[in-house]
């Protein structure tokens, strides 16, 4: 009932007493009620949000899928306070999924040089899912579709491509 009343805050356009209520939800102890809060915060669209969703993207004790939706939810609100703490994720992150989500919502902040030099990095991670995924990032951002995959090929592009 907490999951679908915090859905159906997202419809009055995000009244002062609703975001209220979402963020009191976002720390309630059912991750799924966790989630729908940052869903829900995501679909109002402010981007002062993300000072409520930051901390749980990178909160290394909460649900794996509340952090996964927080750094979705970053992407979408697209406040730029968001990109160092997701590049923390890219190049620190133990569980690799996140370090993948990370690395697509760096897409949405645009070609900045910092989320460059971060894709590059994330390039020579072992998990070939996130070198995989920085690599389609890099491709997003510069537009730039015949680049190899290897980070001494993206900074040769980058370096006459600024």
């Amino acid at each position: 009932a907490r999951f679908l009343g915090a859905l159906e805050l997202s419809g009055d356009g995000g009244s002062a007493e609703s975001v209220r209520t979402l963020v009191t939800l976002l720390k309630d102890k059912s991750p799924l009620v966790r989630s729908g809060a940052v869903t829900t915060l995501g679909a109002i669209g402010r981007p002062e949000f993300a000072q409520h969703l930051i901390p749980m993207a990178v909160d290394p004790q909460e649900d794996l899928i509340v952090r996964s939706d927080a750094i979705v939810t970053l992407a979408r609100l697209k406040n730029p306070e968001a990109v160092p703490p997701l590049l923390d994720l890219l190049k620190g992150e133990p569980e690799m999924a996140l370090r993948r989500d990370a690395a697509k919502a760096l897409v949405a902040f645009g070609r900045r040089r910092e989320s460059l030099d971060g894709l590059m990095g994330a390039l020579e991670v072992r998990d070939p899912a996130v070198a995989y995924r920085s690599h389609l990032s890099l491709q997003e951002l510069t537009g730039a579709m015949d680049v190899g995959r290897s980070k001494a090929e993206w900074k040769a592009y980058l370096d006459q491509n600024p």
